[in-house]
């Protein structure tokens, strides 16, 4: 619509949408509900009028439709080969979802089974990050204290 030189119905739209995301959820607290918030108010912001639009909006707008798009391999079959941030579990949750495309009456697993067999598949996988940092850590410590003894040793 704001392409179309219609800055005003697009502004309409995403106050609906703004709208229609209040009504829809509950007084908890989602990141992800909390993130389309966000970008919906920006949006407003960046659709007051038609020139903001054009130098700030557009970009935008394209920006977060590529994010999306990217996030959103599973809903698309023309981006398969696109897996640029793919996880084992991104991966777990495409083959469910085309599972029960084809027999929507065939249960999915539970979230908690998702994270028995990941663990079972790797038990260090939760462990990889902190271990790593840590890791990190210790050589750099060491590192340090090689200098400590090789300034020592010369002097």
């Amino acid at each position: 619509m704001a392409d179309d030189k219609k800055v005003d119905d697009a502004y309409e739209k995403l106050a609906e949408a703004q709208n229609l995301l209040e009504d829809v959820v509950n007084d908890q607290s989602n990141r992800l509900i909390d993130m389309l918030k966000s970008e919906l108010e920006q949006m407003k912001r960046l659709m007051e009028s038609q020139d903001i639009y054009e130098k700030q909006g557009r970009p935008f707008a394209l920006s977060l439709e590529t994010s999306h798009n990217r996030q959103r391999f599973a809903t698309r079959g023309d981006v398969e080969k696109l897996r640029l941030f793919a996880t084992p579990r991104m991966d777990a949750y495409l083959e469910q979802a085309k599972s029960f495309e084809e027999d929507p009456s065939k249960p999915l697993p539970a979230v908690g089974e998702d994270e028995k067999k990941e663990l079972a598949e790797n038990p260090l996988a939760p462990l990889v990050g902190a271990l790593s940092h840590y890791i990190q850590e210790a050589i750099e410590s060491l590192r340090s204290i090689s200098n400590i003894l090789n300034k020592a040793n010369r002097a």
